[in-house]
Formats: C-alpha cells, structure tokens, sequence
C-alpha cells in the first residue's frame, strides 16, 4: 500500500478514498488488529474492532472502505486509491432520473409504477493520481 501511495502523490494531491475487496479488506483490516487497543472513551464497556478504517502512510490520510459482502461487484484481490477531488458524477441532460413512459400498475398489488432513467458516466480529469492494487 505504502509503495503505490508514494507513486500517486504530487504536492497536495493525493487519494483520498480507498476501496478494497472482501480479501484485501479483511487483510488490512487484521493488521490493524494486532496492535488495536481496546477502549471506549467514556464509557463502561470495553470496544473490539473498528467501526471504520484510515489509512495514513505516505503522507496521505485516506478512508478504506469495503466494496464486498454480498452482491459485490469488487473484482478479487483488487484495492482502488482514488483521489475524489479530481472524479465527476456527469449525468445526461436528458436522462438525469427522469420519469420514462406512462404509470404502470401491477396486477397483484395495490400500487402504481414509475419508471425512472438515467444515462451517463463517472469521470475523473485526475486519473495520474488514482491506482489500483493487485495481487
């Protein structure tokens, strides 16, 4: 993670967003648990685990997030380091979650139904400071 990082870095602009798949979440996520320490500020309870993951190596602050569970669509052994300063949600003029066709009612319900489309792409005018890590 540490040799990718450095690789993606210029001046202030680094990935601020890193999304694992089940096997290098749970990999990161049991090399942090051997050095946790286990507390609950304020509380009578004691805490294991982590509600939520960072990542600080090489010079960067970045969340780590889970792309996996069930119905993943992460690719195995797959991390992305995204910088999402430079990623944009670019919907079609005519396609932003606009109702498509008239109303439909089901034939075994008491309801009517609404399709709703939308067209277009994530962009990202950054892409020199995203990666990805494989195994």
């Amino acid at each position: 993670m540490d040799s990718l990082a450095v690789q993606l870095i210029r001046g202030t602009d680094k990935p601020d967003l890193i999304v694992a798949d089940n096997n290098y979440y749970r990999l990161y996520l049991q090399s942090l648990q051997s050095i946790q320490r286990i507390s609950d500020s304020g509380s009578s309870t004691a805490g294991a685990g982590f509600a939520s993951l960072k990542y600080y190596g090489a010079g960067m602050a970045s969340d780590v997030v889970l792309d996996g569970g069930i119905g993943s669509a992460a690719t195995a052994n797959h991390m992305w380091f995204l910088n999402t300063k430079y990623m944009m949600f670019r919907p079609h003029a005519d396609r932003n979650f606009v109702p498509i066709g008239g109303e439909r009612q089901a034939i075994n319900q008491d309801a009517v139904v609404k399709l709703v489309g939308w067209a277009g792409n994530l962009t990202s005018s950054g892409p020199q400071f995203c990666g990805v890590l494989i195994a």
